[in-house]
C-alpha cells in the first residue's frame, strides 16, 4: 500500500516517518500516518493531489509549521497484518505481505521467525511534537 509511495518520495519530498497516531489529534482507528517536511513547490502539490485518488487514503493536517501529515486507513487485505503487528506477532504476517520483505535483510529474518524482535512500543510510534527535529532546524 504505502510503500511505493514512500519509495517514490522519500528524498524528493521530505519523507520522515510513519506513525500508528499523532498524540495532539483524535486517532483513527486502524490508520497510518506519514510525515513530511515539504518544499512546497508546484510539483509537490501534483503529489498531494495524486494522493487523494487512492482508496486508502483519508486526507492531511499541518502537524506544525512546515510539516505536512496525510493520514491512510489500514487496507482491508492487510488489517490482520496489521492487528499481529500490534500483538508483536510478526511471523504471523499473512505470506503475500512477507514477501514485501528482502532476503537477508532483518526485517525478512524478523517476520520469518529467525531472529527475535521486541513487540512495538507504542510511545514510540506514536507522533509527539516535543520529540521532533526535523531538516531545516526548527
Amino acid at each position: 500500500m504505502l510503500d511505493p509511495i514512500i519509495k517514490s518520495t522519500k528524498e524528493k519530498f521530505g519523507f520522515l516517518n510513519i506513525y500508528l497516531g499523532d498524540s495532539i489529534r483524535p486517532q483513527e482507528k486502524g490508520a497510518l500516518y506519514v510525515l513530511y517536511n515539504p518544499v512546497f513547490t508546484r510539483e509537490y502539490d501534483m503529489f498531494e493531489k495524486r494522493l487523494t485518488t487512492y482508496s486508502d487514503y483519508q486526507g492531511y493536517y499541518d502537524a506544525m509549521p512546515g510539516l505536512v501529515m496525510h493520514v491512510f486507513s489500514i487496507p482491508p487485505c492487510h488489517k490482520e497484518d496489521y492487528h499481529q503487528y500490534l500483538l508483536g506477532n510478526y511471523t504471523k504476517f499473512n505470506n503475500s505481505y512477507k514477501l514485501n520483505f528482502k532476503k537477508g535483510t532483518n526485517l525478512h529474518k524478523i517476520v520469518h521467525g529467525q531472529i527475535k524482535y521486541p513487540v512495538w512500543d507504542k510511545q514510540l510510534e506514536i507522533f509527539n511534537l516535543n520529540q521532533i527535529t526535523y531538516k531545516n532546524g526548527k
